[in-house]
């Protein structure tokens, strides 16, 4: 059994002994009074780590440092530290077993540090490749570290300081790993919502939506990570808009709507100053908001068209706004919320980039629950390639039941066994957690 995560503050000190250990042992020869602390350090942060009874695992994944379970973003300069050793050695995790001493760490950090070839060896300090689980997993793991990764990027633009381009484009990365080897994916994450987190979740959701629809279009990568980080970023631009504005549960009078109506430009000034991000990313920050009839903000001269990818941006931020829970409107399902679409493609929306939605979404999408004619209720889990319902989880049985999920099977349907959508709280149906069980 897994041990649970660490306390983020031991998580984070043991992080910092372990660094500062490393670095001392480059400076100065075992025996010295400066290691011999660095070592007492060390023993005290390690020591409540292994009470536990189970190895800690340090490990690098594709955009944080995990010590104990606790995923430390890698701009922090301790963890930043450790990937770097970790990647001159080539190594992915270090698993750090009970009976552990400090000096056994220690001579692993001297070796981690060295550039000798000789592999390591070691009783209780062992190296070895991560398990990265399933494309569910990992992707729900990267969901949340995108999550944290965006909440300090928001801070930091909040605080007037340039976000690290670098932080957004390993996140956009990731995900498009995952995708390339489950699409199935990005539609089962979109669906977590937060009502305390709404700016951070939306945004995620955005990012995998819009990746969705480039997917599909089969757009090359460097494209695809335009788009990514351009969805992922949209609303960056409301880290300068009045807080009391942007988190206001009731409608904005004149004033406060020329504020929020600014974002936009205010989310394109902060791309442009960050160093590093994708050509044209900013573009797709600063056009989200332009409406395909001409509407929508910031204005625009007669004949300006929103970039391509701008367009897949807009529907997927609508629909996911549509989808989720705010003070002043009702959330709508998920079929509400693609009907609403596509009437509004030629108005709002590019008709082109609205039927590349409805063939990647559907018109009842992944994770709406569904009526079958046999009198059960399921949750769709796959399409079918035109866009229509392919496959349902079976939740609930004809007599109302709800199954059990060793009980729970796969069926291949066609619409024709569909007979409506069902609110699947009714039901006490999770749609993510029926999605994340794949077989």
């Amino acid at each position: 059994m897994t041990p649970p995560p660490l306390p983020q503050p031991a998580a984070e000190g043991l992080l910092r002994s372990l660094v500062g250990l490393a670095k001392v042992q480059l400076l100065y020869p075992p025996g010295h009074v400066a290691v011999t602390r660095a070592l007492q350090a060390l023993e005290r942060a390690l020591g409540p780590a292994l009470e536990r009874g189970a190895p800690l695992l340090l490990a690098k994944t594709a955009s944080h440092f995990l010590v104990g379970g606790v995923p430390l973003l890698p701009d922090d300069g301790f963890a930043a530290d450790m990937v770097r050793w970790f990647d001159s050695r080539e190594v992915e995790a270090v698993e750090i077993g009970p009976g552990a001493t400090a000096a056994e760490v220690g001579r692993f950090l001297a070796w981690l540090t060295s550039t000798g070839p000789q592999p390591w060896r070691s009783t209780h300090v062992r190296t070895r490749r991560v398990d990265q689980g399933t494309a569910w997993q990992r992707g729900f793991r990267t969901y949340q570290e995108t999550l944290d990764a965006l909440e300090v990027a928001y801070r930091e633009a909040q605080e007037g300081r340039i976000p690290d381009p670098d932080r957004a484009c390993r996140c956009v990365r990731s995900f498009l790993e995952i995708l390339d080897e489950d699409p199935g994916v990005a539609k089962g994450l979109a669906l977590l919502k937060s009502y305390d987190r709404y700016t951070f979740h939306h945004s995620v959701n955005v990012c995998l939506l819009a990746l969705s629809l480039g997917q599909h279009l089969e757009l090359p990568p460097d494209t695809l990570e335009v788009l990514g980080v351009g969805a992922l970023l949209h609303d960056i631009g409301k880290t300068r808009t009045p807080p009391e504005i942007v988190r206001k549960p009731g409608r904005l009078n004149e004033g406060e709507w020329a504020a929020m109506r600014r974002h936009p430009t205010l989310g394109r000034e902060i791309l442009e100053a960050m160093a590093g991000i994708p050509t044209t990313a900013d573009r797709l920050v600063y056009e989200h908001h332009m409406l395909y009839d001409g509407g929508g903000y910031p204005e625009r001269p007669a004949g300006y068209r929103p970039a391509e990818l701008s367009s897949l941006v807009t529907v997927v931020d609508a629909f996911d706004a549509m989808t989720t829970h705010r003070p002043y409107s009702r959330p709508l399902s998920l079929p509400e919320a693609v009907a609403q679409v596509l009437w509004q493609a030629g108005k709002s929306f590019d008709p082109q980039a609205a039927e590349v939605f409805r063939q990647v979404v559907g018109t009842v999408p992944v994770g709406s629950a569904v009526r079958l004619a046999s009198g059960e209720v399921g949750v769709v889990t796959r399409l079918a390639g035109d866009g229509e319902i392919g496959e349902v989880r079976v939740v609930v049985d004809p007599t109302g039941r709800r199954l059990p999920p060793e009980e729970q099977p796969l069926r291949v349907v066609t619409g024709r066994e569909v007979l409506r959508w069902v609110d699947p709280l009714v039901h006490g149906i999770n749609p993510h957690e029926v999605l994340s069980r794949r077989p």
